[in-house]
């Protein structure tokens, strides 16, 4: 059981952390600040780094605002 948990665990992390970096990478592509990306999604800067740093989930209306604005 502990086993099965931990792949689970660590599957859902490397996405998650798979679609952090995409949203980081298409961030960088547009040249958007944490700040106008912010602005731009009605979050706050903590927020989006949050979101973008890939160590917890954002919450789904957060996620979709991202990827809307991101493409």
């Amino acid at each position: 059981m502990c086993r099965l948990w931990l792949k689970q665990h660590f599957n859902i992390m490397r996405t998650l952390q798979e679609f952090a970096s995409t949203l980081k990478d298409a961030k960088k592509v547009r040249r958007l600040s944490d700040i106008e990306l912010a602005a731009r999604t009605g979050l706050s800067p903590q927020g989006v780094r949050l979101a973008l740093g890939g160590k917890s989930a954002p919450r789904l209306t957060t996620a979709m605002a991202l990827a809307q604005e991101l493409g």
